[in-house]
């Protein structure tokens, strides 16, 4: 939790919190997703240690090996 306070109070846009919050020399006790959002931005901090940790949003394709089951997704 000190990690997301440390982002809030100190980056300036999105990208830098989420490069901060997903930089893999984090580690985490579990996986999470964390919505980010400043003036002009929004996306999706996914902390998936397995797969990929990386800001996502609406235009970003699937991880390898996930499916939705939904023919458009």
């Amino acid at each position: 939790m000190l990690d997301i306070r440390n982002a809030l109070e100190t980056a300036a846009t999105v990208d830098e919190a989420g490069a901060f919050m997903g930089d893999p020399t984090r580690l985490y006790a579990y996986h999470n997703n964390i919505f980010v959002a400043d003036k002009n931005t929004a996306k999706v901090l996914e902390n998936d240690y397995e797969r990929n940790r990386a800001l996502r949003t609406t235009d970003s394709e699937l991880n390898p090996g996930i499916t939705w089951g939904i023919s458009n997704a």
